[in-house]
């Protein structure tokens, strides 16, 4: 007689499938923060499991192994959180616009510009010009032209350049300043090569590049809509 082939789910196999999918879900959100510490859960339920479970002393040794690294390496970086300082306005930034970057990311992102006053009349992009730097529009805002004709408007809270910028072709309008404005401003080079080398970062400022396109968008279509 053939023996019977068990086909139940058992502790030991439930444990391993909840360790894979907190592996899987950690990788899934591409995000450092969340990749380690499902590497450090993933690791914390292995080591139980086979201390208390299988009596498998070598393979806890291996999950304590990978839960401790996870754990040390997500201790840093809200350790690097705790220690970085940003303005109010720094802060409203990163809420509004980059709010999946931690405190430490946001503030070394911030540090490859600076912050700027711009008057009415400054022109920050020139349409078929490449764009030279990034903006974020703090406070004020900018009149989008094409052909000279005025097109859509830049209100606070929202970036300036954003389309052209990562991929270096020219700005597909002019940008002029039309009040008394505070600008946060990253040279458009100087934002490529940090992106390139910085995927994380990369990944939330297309974010809010998509954000602010379709309120722009959307604003546009109003105003089209309502006459003026």
């Amino acid at each position: 007689m053939e023996p019977a082939i068990h086909s139940g789910l058992t502790g030991t196999m439930l444990v391993n499938y909840i360790g894979m999918a907190l592996m899987i879900a950690g990788l899934a959100s591409g995000r450092l923060r969340t990749i380690r510490m499902g590497a450090a859960a993933a690791g914390l339920i292995w080591c139980l499991a086979a201390l208390f479970v299988s009596g498998d002393w070598a393979a806890a040794a291996l999950a304590a192994a990978l839960a401790f690294i996870g754990g040390y390496q997500l201790v840093g970086v809200y350790a690097a959180d705790g220690r970085a300082k940003l303005s109010e306005e720094e802060q409203a930034l990163g809420a509004a616009m980059l709010p999946d970057l931690g405190k430490a990311q946001l503030r070394h992102l911030l540090e490859q510009g600076f912050w700027l006053t711009a008057k009415p009349g400054d022109v920050l992009t020139r349409e078929g010009e490449a764009v030279p730097h990034l903006y974020y529009l703090a406070s004020g805002g900018a009149t989008v032209y094409s052909e000279m004709l005025p097109i859509a408007r830049c209100e606070t809270g929202s970036f300036v350049g954003e389309v052209t910028v990562l991929s270096g072709d020219p700005a597909t309008g002019t940008v002029e300043v039309d009040e008394p404005s505070r600008l946060w401003c990253v040279p458009a080079l100087k934002l490529r090569l940090y992106t390139d080398e910085h995927d994380e970062i990369r990944r939330a400022v297309e974010t809010a590049f998509r954000r602010t396109l379709t309120a722009k968008l959307v604003a546009s279509n109003r105003r089209l809509a309502g006459g003026g």
